[in-house]
């Protein structure tokens, strides 16, 4: 007697490609760019995508600030004493950790629907469209409540 499959999708799962995601978002109250990270999983025109980067934003650290002297050079300076300080202290550059799990399904070859949950300081679902520019190359938006951007995803 022979097995048959319970569901139309069963079968084995194919690891298909690399992600990389680049993406300008608004998290919260944190607006910035999303650099992200991840494998894709796929089954005809289903894919399921986990992803983990970090979102890289300017920080709150008013204490040191950049000035340009009459001469043209540019210093870092502490603004609570004056005193000059190192230039990297003058780098308000912060990042925060995220991860995500996206499912979507391609239609056609250039437009694919999905929907996703982003996880870091809160847990936020989203919807994600996206416009094939090539096989391997995509526009994407998203949005979700508190969470919404639109950037670049690449598959390799």
């Amino acid at each position: 007697m022979r097995a048959c499959s319970p569901l139309p999708l069963a079968g084995p799962v194919q690891a298909q490609n690399w992600t990389v995601e680049l993406n300008g978002a608004k998290a919260g109250d944190l607006s910035g760019a999303e650099l992200g990270l991840g494998y894709t999983l796929s089954k005809g025109k289903f894919r399921l995508t986990p992803i983990v980067g970090a979102l890289i934003y300017q920080g709150d650290n008013d204490q040191y600030a950049s000035q340009t002297l009459s001469n043209g050079r540019t210093i870092c300076r502490d603004t609570s004493n004056g005193q000059f300080a190192d230039k990297e202290n003058c780098n308000n550059v912060a990042a925060k950790a995220y991860g995500k799990l996206e499912a979507a399904y391609r239609m056609g070859k250039s437009l694919e629907l999905g929907v996703g949950v982003r996880v870091s300081d809160e847990t936020t679902p989203y919807g994600a469209l996206g416009v094939y520019t090539s096989e391997t190359l995509a526009i994407r938006g998203f949005a979700g409540k508190d969470y919404y951007g639109a950037g670049l995803i690449a598959r390799f």
